[in-house]
């Protein structure tokens, strides 16, 4: 899975231009910076620890936060992010009809999200 450098990420109606700041082994680290506020982006790709008899696992994470950085000092951080597992050799497909399904329960449309409950 290869990302662009910069990474155009659109989140609700905005969308952030993020340069990639670190790239090494299976992993790559994205910014933005704004007035008050940051988001980042990290990408990882890693494989399970095989065990005998059964078929190696490819992992791929996406983290996604924005912090922003209050006037009192605090910060405020917004997280979400994405693991996919599949057993080596999956057809990346197959895989992306999961992920795109996963991604439609996700819209903010289905979301009602209060206090500290979600609910679709």
């Amino acid at each position: 899975m290869a990302f662009s450098n910069p990474f155009s990420l659109v989140i609700g109606t905005d969308t952030f231009v993020l340069k990639r700041v670190n790239q090494d082994n299976y992993t790559a680290e994205y910014l933005y910076t704004g007035t008050g506020f940051e988001v980042t982006m990290k990408v990882r790709h890693s494989y399970e620890s095989k065990k005998a008899g059964v078929t190696q696992v490819d992992r791929h994470n996406v983290d996604i936060s924005k912090t922003i950085f209050n006037v009192d000092g605090t910060t405020t951080t917004i997280q979400a992010y994405l693991v996919v597992r599949a057993n080596r050799g999956t057809d990346p497909a197959e895989v992306a009809k999961y992920v795109g399904a996963l991604c439609t329960v996700g819209t903010a449309e289905k979301l009602t999200i209060s206090n500290r409950d979600l609910s679709l």
